[in-house]
């Protein structure tokens, strides 16, 4: 259904069951998937594509151009939003700088009222943003991630899967797989909770925690040092525990550190 006064751009792509509300504009170029539902006062901008089941509260604004200074605005840049994402009101989402490589938020995704994802930024499955998260240029968020409330997350950091970020922080270092922070960049332990929630067995969550005490605890090298030494002497018996070991080892940049570290650079 379509309201009246919606404004839909005839080289808009509907799919079917597709609910668009009042005073809703969707720009040419935009694809709306099956059963995709855009509330009252949404903006839509071309080379937006929502897919299937996505939820848009009131006064979103998606695909609007990057805030980037160098930005050519005629760029055939896009947003991606995978399927049964819900975005709540005033949330903002920008496409990407460049073309083929779209700004992009996985499936069954929660972000929360006032949230703000920056272009280029790559979100996974299962990721949730509270109210008033933001997110800046280039940022990577793996599967289940948690940002808190209030909190930015500086561009091009990369934060790793089940990861949780607590409210009304700011993270400059990239945030290991599986971990708590707080504060600024401030390592605070695992996400055991959350592990547990997912299901994760003893013996996972036990290989964690010793790769994780291998690379905060153990030796007076960088963190990424500590990591490749663990991963040379076999340490990791689960995937995921060489997941974490290889999180340090990928990225470059600095880490989240504990607290009487607080920024170190890895070498």
């Amino acid at each position: 259904m379509i309201a009246s006064t919606a404004i839909v751009s005839p080289r808009a792509e509907i799919g079917r069951n597709v609910s668009i509300g009042h005073y809703t504009v969707v720009d040419e170029g935009v694809v709306l998937e099956d059963g995709v539902c855009l509330a009252e006062h949404v903006v839509v901008r071309r080379g937006t594509h929502l897919k299937a089941h996505c939820k848009v509260d009131s006064f979103c604004v998606l695909g609007g151009l990057p805030q980037d200074l160098h930005f050519d605005a005629s760029k055939d840049t896009g947003l991606i939003v995978g399927e049964n994402t819900v975005l709540r009101e005033g949330v903002t989402l920008h496409r990407s700088t460049q073309e083929g490589s779209p700004t992009e938020i996985g499936a069954n995704g929660f972000l929360m009222g006032y949230s703000h994802v920056a272009h280029d930024c790559k979100l996974g499955h299962n990721v949730i943003l509270a109210n008033s998260a933001l997110l800046g240029g280039h940022v990577k968020l793996a599967d289940y991630v948690f940002i808190g409330g209030n909190t930015g997350i500086h561009q091009h950091i990369h934060v790793g899967e089940s990861a949780i970020v607590s409210g009304s922080s700011a993270m400059s270092c990239h945030v290991p797989p599986f971990s708590m922070t707080a504060e600024r960049n401030r390592l605070a332990g695992l996400n055991l909770v959350g592990l547990k929630r997912r299901g994760f067995s003893s013996d996972v969550i036990a290989d964690i925690k010793q790769c994780f005490f291998a690379v905060y605890h153990e030796g007076d090298c960088s963190l990424k040092a500590n990591a490749e030494r663990a991963l040379a002497d076999s340490l990791p018996k689960t995937p995921q525990g060489a997941q974490f070991l290889t999180f340090f080892v990928e990225q470059s940049g600095r880490f989240v550190q504990k607290k009487e570290h607080l920024v170190q650079k890895a070498k």
